[in-house]
């Protein structure tokens, strides 16, 4: 099997792209089936264009030399308005609880964010005698949670959803 003069990755028969990046390799038309080398490997998405098995971190099918678009990523996060702590604001911090704070969020509202790859973050209620809750959106979705205060008033609950609910 060949390899990618520029990146060194094993080459498929009959690619014309490496799948790693992007560049032409030339040879002979198409590639093998696509369906069971998705199947068995995490890392292989289906090229929207022609169907084969692509790297996700390719930039071009190597099959039909199709662009490819990244997956979608962000980080959502609505500050609940449950009763206990309700005056005060929940702080979103990027990294740790050093970190720079990205968002302060009364009652109801809501904080988004995109990203590119799993990112951290941590959740407070501004003045909560407790620690926060450290959290980590993942890359290649759509990464929903809601916050608030605990039961209690004395610390920070943070719960990922299904839906960013607008009478929560």
């Amino acid at each position: 099997m060949p390899f990618c003069s520029n990146c060194g990755t094993k080459i498929e028969e009959g690619v014309k792209f490496c799948s790693n990046c992007g560049k032409p390799v030339g040879g002979a038309q198409g590639a093998g089936d696509s369906t069971s080398a998705q199947e068995n490997n995490p890392n292989l998405i289906p090229c929207p264009s022609c169907g084969a098995s692509v790297s996700k971190q390719a930039t071009t099918c190597p099959r039909c030399g199709a662009p490819l678009q990244k997956a979608q990523a962000k980080f959502i996060i609505k500050r609940n308005s449950k009763f206990a702590g309700l005056m005060a604001r929940l702080v979103v911090k990027l990294g740790s609880d050093k970190g720079p704070i990205v968002a302060k969020l009364n009652c109801g509202e809501s904080f988004s964010m995109d990203i590119e790859k799993d990112t951290t973050f941590y959740v407070k209620m501004n003045g909560a005698m407790a620690a926060g809750k450290t959290i980590v959106a993942k890359a290649g979705k759509i990464n929903r949670f809601s916050g608030g205060a605990s039961p209690t008033g004395f610390g920070t609950v943070v719960s990922e959803v299904d839906v960013i609910d607008s009478g929560d």
